[in-house]
């Protein structure tokens, strides 16, 4: 099996829920190659996306905040067709390119951008193989329900009725969790911890205590038996091809 991820660019979230697919699949001993879905259209065009995208939410978040509103405000059904969809539609050619040359079984999207993009490449190409949506928000982001995957892998199964009334079919939904990286399933040790800070045993933690924030846990939790990374966030059953 061949499966191909699509990131984006417009925040580190994405890129490391793709990382930590990648890792579990290798993992595995499935091939994956892990890609920047925006860069179809153009590598200038994802570096000029991601630098406004970061620039806006952190010099302007009242800005930010309202973009935001606007766009859930407007949010398309899942048959219809934004402005989005359709200026990001021009990178499909070049998408559909790439899984032909790489001979892909599925394809899986940590990004809505990536999403369009391929939802454009089903649309106008012939092509069969399933293309999935990893939401990395505790809610159904605007332009989700219309990037129409196959299926859509969500943070909780308590926002199952929040996608539903997004437009996506419940039957599409699974409740995985948001994909991590197993470094964060191995203990460590506090001895180790204060020495990575630089903060000697029995000195006053103050506002980077680990007991305060968490860090280096005494004890966090292992793999689950069945070998299902991260809580079975992600089970490769449900990427078989059709």
């Amino acid at each position: 099996m061949r499966i191909f991820i699509l990131s984006g660019n417009t925040g580190e979230g994405h890129n490391s829920a793709a990382k930590a697919i990648a890792e579990v699949l290798t993992a595995r001993g499935i091939y994956s190659e892990l890609t920047d879905g925006l860069a179809f259209l153009s590598p200038e065009f994802s570096k000029f996306i991601s630098n406004w995208h970061v620039r806006i939410y952190k010099r302007a978040p009242l800005l930010f905040h309202a973009g935001y509103r606007m766009a859930e405000n407007h949010d398309p059904a899942p048959e219809d067709a934004s402005m989005v969809y359709k200026a990001l539609s021009f990178g499909a050619k070049k998408l559909y390119a790439a899984l032909e040359t790489g001979h892909y079984d599925a394809v899986v999207c940590t990004h809505v951008f990536a999403g369009l993009v391929m939802r454009r490449v089903c649309q106008d190409y012939p092509i069969s193989i399933p293309h999935y949506l990893v939401a990395t928000d505790y809610t159904c982001s605007p332009y989700v329900a219309e990037a129409q995957a196959d299926g859509y892998f969500i943070p909780d199964e308590k926002l199952i009725p929040e996608f539903v009334r997004c437009g996506i079919p419940q039957e599409k939904l699974i409740p995985t969790g948001i994909p991590v990286r197993q470094i964060f399933f191995t203990p460590g040790s506090r001895s180790a911890s204060r020495a990575a800070l630089c903060h000697p045993r029995g000195q006053a933690g103050g506002a980077f205590d680990e007991r305060q924030y968490g860090l280096w846990p005494h004890q966090a939790p292992g793999p689950p038996a069945d070998g299902d990374a991260a809580g079975g966030w992600f089970a490769c059953r449900h990427l078989r091809p059709q």
